[in-house]
Parts: C-alpha cells; structure tokens; sequence
C-alpha cells in the first residue's frame, strides 16, 4: 500500500525575515497615521476645552455685565505675604462657577487675597485640584506641580519680594488671558494694544468697550508646557545674556522655568500673559524690551516660538485661541507682530486680518 502520508514544509530563516521586515515596514507607514490621528482627536479636545473657557467667560458677563480682569484686586489682606495682598482671584478662578466647578469654587474665599492663608495649599485643597478644561491633552506635564518656586519668582519680577514655604501643589494650566500686546516695552507694563481680559488697573472692560468687535478680539491663548520652559526647538535653557535668571526647576522633564509674567497654574493670578514677542530662532527665549536686561531684538515672533509668557502650544504649526464672541480659532505659528496686535486690541481700530 503506498504511503500517502505529506510533509508539511516549514518556513526558512530567509523567509521569517522576509515576512517579519515586511510587517516592520507595514508598521512604520501606519505609526505616522496613528500618531496623526491621536493628535487630530488632543487638537480637537483642545478646542473643546477652550470653547467651554469662552463661554464660561461670556456667561460672567451676562452675569456681572463686566468682563473678569486677569486678576481681582482686594484690599489689602493681611493674611497674604507682604506685597501680594492686593492681588484678588485669578480670571480662571471667577469662571470655575460656569465650567461646572461651582463645589471647587465654594473652597475659595474670593474676597481675600488669592494668596490669604486660607486660600494657599495644604491648608486649603482647592487649588491643588486639577480642572480639566484647563489642561491640553498635547501639552506634557502632570496635572498638579509642586508651585512654590514658580510662584516666588513670579512676584519677585513684579518687584514683589516674597518667600514661600516648599509644597504648595497647584493644578496647571495650558491656557492663560492675554492681557494684550506690550512689545518693546520695559517691564511688564501694557501701555499699547489692551485685550479684552485686561490687567489692572485697566478694566473691568465692558462688550461695549470692544468697540474692534468681540469676533476680531482675542480673549484667551494656549500657553502650554508651563511652567517647563519650552520653544520650538525642545526643551529651553536659561540664556546668558542680560539679568535674566530664572528659578531653575524640574517641573517637566528637567525643563527650566519660569515664563517671567509667572503663570502655570489656573489659580495663580499672576497666570495671565501680555504678548512681548519672542526669538524667532525657537530657542524659547522672549520678553524682550529691556525685560530683565533682555535686548529688545530680534523678538520678532508672534506665537509658536516661546511658551515664556508667549502665545505657544504643542500642536504642529499652530495655536489655539478663543475670541471675545465664545468661537475658537487656529492661528498659524511666526505671525508678525502687528497681525497679532491686530487680534489682541480691542479698541485699537485696526482691519481684520487673516489668521
């Protein structure tokens, strides 16, 4: 009887290799999509969050008729450290009622100082809370950071000497008011193109005061990253040049810090940016006009090049932003200046443009 028994014929080694070189191949073509479309879905969370922004600040508005300033003013509180009893509630703190926070919001004693005793962490919690409508997705960085050197040396470039205790947990922020345009400006003084969330002593400001229209005006920008120290390029580094020093953190990856406006944390009233322009190199250095010693040029970019107090994010060549109407809109990365100033003034009388 013949044998009808087969031999099944295994793979070669030539063969394993072929096949497993293309499956190698196969996964580096669809790893880009993936990672495109995983990005596509943080962009358009992004925008989500900066819709609810804006409306929550449209709705304190309908409220209040005013516009929440980029911080409260409050008389002077003693419970607070010297020189920081005046500074009131950050504009993200008055809007937490609106973003569906109103329990958060009750933790917080809005009429002291935002730094009062019975405000500041671990006394009280509430700030130390992470609100996810103030973090973007494609931002790195945990939700809550140890705050205590990036909140010293924010007040300390306001002139503000203060020293605070080491573990006060903050909740970030990817987001910040822009309180306007303050370009070759020394100081942090905003003298040209005021926005619709104003730094006092301007505002409060009215929809009536937007006489460039709330459509054209912006209110609220990503400033992501903060408070790590990031340009286009990566990671930033502290420059030598000028007197500007500052504190050296470990807040996200070994990044150094901090934006020289302050800023990183939503309850932090120093949280707001004034757009100054920055090194259009990407090395992440901005704040130019004499800021610290800082030369006034070449700062020439307008978004995308410095999250230090500027217009930045970690989307692919653009930024988020909201406008005085509630609508978000994608501005291209390296605007100029003065299209920027454009979008940040609400009564400066300039045409549309394009984003």
């Amino acid at each position: 009887m013949p044998n009808t028994r087969r031999f099944s014929r295994g793979f070669t080694l030539i063969e394993l290799l072929v096949v497993i070189a293309i499956i190698a191949i196969l996964i580096a073509l669809l790893l880009p999509a993936v990672q495109q479309a995983r990005e596509a879905a943080r962009r358009t969370q992004c925008k989500n969050n900066l819709k609810q922004i804006g409306l929550a600040l449209l709705n304190y508005e309908s409220t209040y008729q005013v516009f929440p300033q980029a911080f409260g003013v409050t008389a002077v509180d003693p419970t607070a450290p010297v020189g920081t009893g005046t500074y009131g509630p950050s504009a993200f703190t008055v809007i937490l009622p609106y973003l569906e926070q109103g329990n958060l919001y009750q933790q917080i004693n809005v009429s002291r100082s935002a730094l009062s005793s019975s405000n500041l962490p671990p006394t009280n919690s509430a700030y130390s809370k992470p609100v996810a409508a103030f973090l973007c997705p494609s931002a790195p960085g945990s939700s809550n950071i140890d705050y205590s050197a990036e909140l010293t040396n924010s007040f300390n470039n306001f002139g503000v000497s203060i020293s605070l205790p080491a573990g006060l947990i903050f909740g970030r922020s990817d987001y910040a008011p822009d309180a306007g345009m303050s370009a070759d400006i020394t100081g942090i003084t905003i003298n040209a193109g005021a926005a619709i969330i104003c730094e006092p002593p301007d505002g409060p400001v009215t929809v009536g005061g937007v006489t460039d229209g709330l459509s054209n005006t912006i209110m609220v920008v990503e400033d992501s990253g903060r408070p790590g120290w990031y340009g286009s390029k990566g990671v930033a580094s502290q420059p030598a040049i000028g007197g500007y020093a500052p504190v050296m953190g470990t807040y996200q990856g070994g990044a150094n810090g901090p934006a020289p406006q302050g800023g990183g944390a939503w309850a932090d009233p120093l949280n707001y940016i004034a757009t100054n322009g920055s090194d259009p190199s990407g090395s992440g250095v901005a704040a130019g006009g004499g800021f610290m010693g800082m030369p006034a040029a070449p700062w020439t970019c307008a978004n995308g090049c410095s999250n230090d107090s500027e217009i930045f994010s970690f989307h692919t060549g653009m930024s988020n932003v909201v406008l005085g109407d509630g609508s978000v809109r994608s501005l291209r990365n390296g605007m100029a200046m003065s299209q920027m100033q454009s979008l940040l003034s609400r009564a400066g009388g300039e045409l549309p443009i394009d984003y």
